[in-house]
């Protein structure tokens, strides 16, 4: 599947945030039982050792943050060469752009997909796909990935990246893969 290589670029700057993590418990607690320093010397240590450790946790959160980005861009570049269209005509795909953003509701995208590949408008197919990707109206994807089955790969796939960037869940995930507590 495309996304096994990025999935697994994701679990390696995962496992780095969860080693820094360790890293900064493994360091607390030598200090917390060192007899050599005092309250004062403990927590600067462990205030220097905390703002390292989320200095290099933000670090790879970016990097994290960049790949889904990466990645979205390539499926997207992947999928308009797939659907192609002659990019002759910038004042049909200017307003298959618009016509697409006027849809609201999933119904609407669906017909309106359903025209668009009777009459192989690949422009305005690739602007309501667009759309119902932003909106996660998988109907519509799902629609278009039966008509153009080259694309339909990439039109999963966008689809489920996007969910990983933009569900909740997944945003929760994300957030605590990268984070320590100030205790």
């Amino acid at each position: 599947m495309a996304l096994d290589q990025f999935s697994n670029e994701v679990n390696a700057l995962r496992e780095a945030a969860s080693a820094q993590i360790r890293l900064f418990q493994n360091d607390r607690e030598a200090v917390k039982t060192n007899p050599n320093l005092s309250a004062a010397g403990k927590k600067q240590v462990l205030d220097e050792s905390r703002a390292s450790v989320k200095a290099e946790l933000a670090k790879l959160s970016q990097q994290e943050d960049a790949a889904i980005a990466k990645k979205l861009d390539s499926l997207e570049q992947s999928l308009h060469t797939r659907l192609g269209d002659s990019g002759a005509d910038l004042i049909a795909i200017r307003d298959a752009e618009e016509r697409a953003d006027n849809l609201h509701e999933q119904e609407d995208a669906v017909r309106a997909i359903k025209r668009a590949i009777r009459s192989n408008d690949r422009p305005l197919a690739y602007a309501i796909i667009r759309r119902a990707n932003e909106m996660g109206w998988t109907e519509a994807i799902d629609k278009a990935a039966e008509a153009y089955p080259s694309a339909g790969e990439a039109l999963r796939d966008i689809r489920d990246l996007t969910r990983f960037r933009d569900d909740i869940n997944q945003v929760l995930s994300r957030q605590m893969s990268y984070y320590i507590s100030d205790l």
